[in-house]
């Protein structure tokens, strides 16, 4: 039986179905899921360029500095801007975020640390938490070193949103560790979809 060519005008949206279709299909133009196309890619890094004395309590880090390392390839796209550790978003969309706090512990009596990721919905005016995460230090002791990540995704639906990353410690003098040339205490956004 010879084949019929079928214009695609004639199709309807639901009359194609998976087991139609052969495997690794080859597609022409632009192939869209569920509205997943056109989205702009943005993704920056930031760091702690150096090691930073921690006080207890918790504390904002505001001596950021961009992952400005050879071939680490960002910002893409418009990235964040940043005044005294207090972030902006360029574009409005869902963001996904990780942060990561590397410590030492200051002394024996040293239990806990931690990071925090916050948010303002207000150009700054009210934050609130987001993500946080904890390590704890079995027994104490002066040159523990340790790591915790909290990540969470954010919706910025408009550019009065704000981030912010703050470390918590227990106790002071521990430190913060940060390096120019290293991601150690450091975050990530990356623009996953439309607001």
């Amino acid at each position: 039986m010879a084949l019929t060519k079928v214009l695609t005008g004639g199709i309807a949206d639901d009359a194609v179905t998976g087991a139609k279709i052969e495997n690794d299909p080859t597609i022409a133009g632009i192939l869209t899921t569920n509205g997943l196309a056109n989205i702009n890619l943005v993704a920056d890094t930031y760091r702690l360029p150096s090691n930073l004395t921690m006080s207890s309590g918790s504390n904002l880090i505001t001596n950021w500095e961009r992952d400005d390392a050879s071939n680490d390839g960002v910002p893409i796209g418009s990235g964040l801007s940043q005044s005294s550790g207090v972030f902006t978003f360029a574009e409005t969309g869902i963001y996904f975020i990780i942060a990561k706090n590397v410590f030492v512990v200051g002394g024996s009596g040293q239990i806990y640390l931690g990071v925090h990721i916050e948010g303002s919905f207000d150009s700054g005016s009210n934050y609130g938490t987001l993500s946080s995460a904890y390590t704890h230090i079995p027994g104490g002791g002066t040159s523990g070193h340790n790591a915790c990540t909290a990540f969470t995704t954010l919706d910025v639906a408009d550019t009065n949103v704000r981030l912010r990353i703050r470390y918590e410690a227990n106790q002071g003098n521990g430190t913060l560790i940060g390096n120019t040339d290293i991601n150690l205490s450091n975050f990530t956004v990356i623009r996953v979809g439309n607001t």
